[in-house]
């Protein structure tokens, strides 16, 4: 179908993210109010594609944001998001917890030409040996690798892996049968390691690392002080899968209580941070295959300890909410409060809250005055105004979301030191005359027409 039919496609307004090879789709009335259908699915579908083959130049990977309005079709590369409509400023800017590549190379990692540890070796063999020969074991984990083969593969990725993953490798190929050489999670081949670790950001496990994450808060694994508490490491090289959307890493950047060459998991079944699952491959090997006992999996053990201590906390239809009552939870870092009546009473300082997300009535954001750690705070709903100098004393505040409640003193959130990412809506945007100078990150909540966003987007970028 021919681009130049995309208009007449269209019923009322229509805004289009083509993002990653996916196409979101936002349709609105005369008065921006969100609509259900926009005309032909099918054949909008195919033009759309069509416009975007069409309008992306060679090399551009930034999202397209097309929009069809009165019958004219318009397209742009500026903006980051739609419903709401975002803007990345500082595209280095990262959360707390959330490393950029080019983290410090820790002890012992350097690629070093000298063959795997012999007594590991012998070890490894001879516990891969035991495993084959059990009654009903495995036949087909293929002949090791080579120490030039294992030379080569770390050259690639900058890292020398650790002594008993070599010996693993220099044994068996790879475990592609699922037959439980490392009980859930099955070996993969060396090349695919390589090939893992080298695609997009090294290490990376899939987290979403952006500013508007669902999830911005990595929490503490279990058990506590073994794993480093961050969303992504350079030093976590993935070597084994379940095959079911699940994967195992070695890492070599533990936390003060961890050991290098520790395995951890992480996946669509692993809730939360990575898992912590055995203290290295040998571990593993020594019994069968399987977890060992004093490395259990890592949900069973986090919801025993949520029972007791929670890192995460949803509170809702609750009426009214003390924080003051919730001084004694030491491992508490997010706190959704939904529905409520009033929020009030000061919450203690050793609670290591850093987002807290608040829909109430009332709120005495004055009580929250000095915590040391808050750094995302999202308000909802109230029916009085918040005092922009409550805001300002939040020493740790990063990111605030004040889109749905009214600001008094708006104009001094250009003066937060430690602001970042701010969402907001249309009207408070257009009343902020002095935008924050330490954005690195910044959204409208309400819709807006194309040409009114990117004068926006302009704007911030000054």
């Amino acid at each position: 179908m021919p681009v130049t039919d995309l208009a007449r496609l269209v019923d009322g307004t229509l805004q289009v993210l083509c993002h990653n090879g996916g196409l979101a789709f936002f349709a609105y009335d005369e008065h921006w109010r969100r609509r259900v259908g926009s005309g032909s699915a099918r054949g909008l579908v195919d033009a759309l594609w069509e416009y975007e083959e069409a309008m992306r130049p060679p090399g551009e990977a930034r999202p397209l944001v097309v929009e069809v309005l009165g019958g004219v079709v318009s397209h742009a590369f500026e903006l980051d998001g739609l419903a709401p409509v975002r803007v990345a400023l500082d595209p280095q800017y990262r959360h707390p917890n959330h490393p950029a590549p080019g983290m410090p190379r820790p002890p012992g990692t350097a690629v070093a030409d000298r063959p795997t540890d012999p007594a590991v070796l012998a070890e490894v063999r001879g516990l891969v040996g035991a495993f084959v020969e059990r009654p009903g074991g495995p036949s087909h984990l293929g002949e090791g690798c080579s120490e030039a083969d294992l030379l080569a593969a770390e050259t690639a990725m900058g890292l020398r892996l650790p002594e008993e993953v070599r010996a693993l490798y220099r044994t068996v190929r790879a475990d592609p049968r699922e037959q439980g050489l490392l009980g859930a999670q099955s070996l993969l081949p060396l090349d695919e390691v390589v090939a893992e670790y080298l695609a997009g950001e090294p290490g990376s496990y899939g987290w979403n690392d952006g500013v508007f994450g669902v999830e911005p808060v990595v929490f503490e694994s279990y058990p506590p002080g073994v794993v480093r508490r961050v969303s992504r490491s350079d030093w976590w090289v993935t070597i084994a899968s379940d095959n079911g959307g699940d994967w195992c890493a070695v890492d070599l950047d533990p936390a003060p209580g961890g050991r290098p060459g520790q395995l951890v998991e992480y996946g669509r079944n692993i809730v939360g941070p990575v898992g912590y699952v055995a203290d290295g491959v040998l571990t593993l090997l020594r019994h069968g295959g399987g977890r060992s006992p004093d490395s259990p999996h890592c949900e069973v053990v986090t919801a025993v300890a949520d029972a007791r201590d929670p890192q995460q906390l949803y509170l809702n239809d609750a009426g009214d909410v003390d924080l003051a009552a919730l001084a004694r939870l030491r491992n508490l870092r997010q706190l959704s409060i939904n529905r409520a009546g009033r929020v009030c009473g000061s919450l203690a300082h050793a609670v290591p809250l850093e987002f807290l997300s608040i829909t109430a009535d009332s709120v005495d954001v004055r009580a929250l005055a000095g915590h040391p750690t808050l750094w995302k705070l999202t308000l909802r709903g109230l029916r009085h105004p918040v005092p922009a100098e409550a805001l300002a004393a939040l020493p740790a505040l990063a990111h605030l979301d004040v889109a749905g409640v009214e600001v008094d003193g708006l104009e001094q959130l250009a003066a937060l030191p430690g602001l970042r990412v701010l969402e907001a809506s249309r009207a408070q945007w257009q009343r902020l005359d002095t935008v924050p100078p330490r954005l690195a990150a910044a959204a409208v909540t309400d819709p807006m027409p194309l040409a009114e966003a990117l004068e926006w987007a302009a704007r911030l970028r000054g």
